[in-house]
């Protein structure tokens, strides 16, 4: 992620309280962040086991 946080299997999260969240799928875990483009910085929000409800749990601080 150091050179692009963005390459490999990411994705923007939908929803009004996933806005500029996106996920990185590595294996069962999923790492939520936020990328700042400007500063070129990555914020790890979460690391979380994938499960049906590993979505639905979580809240954006």
């Amino acid at each position: 992620m150091e050179t692009d946080p963005f390459q490999g299997d990411v994705r923007a999260l939908r929803g009004e309280e996933w806005k500029g969240v996106f996920r990185r799928r590595i294996g069962n875990y999923r790492l939520l962040f936020v990328g700042d483009h400007e500063k070129k910085m990555v914020s790890v929000l979460r690391i979380l086991l994938r499960s049906g409800k590993t979505y639905r749990q979580t809240t954006v601080p």
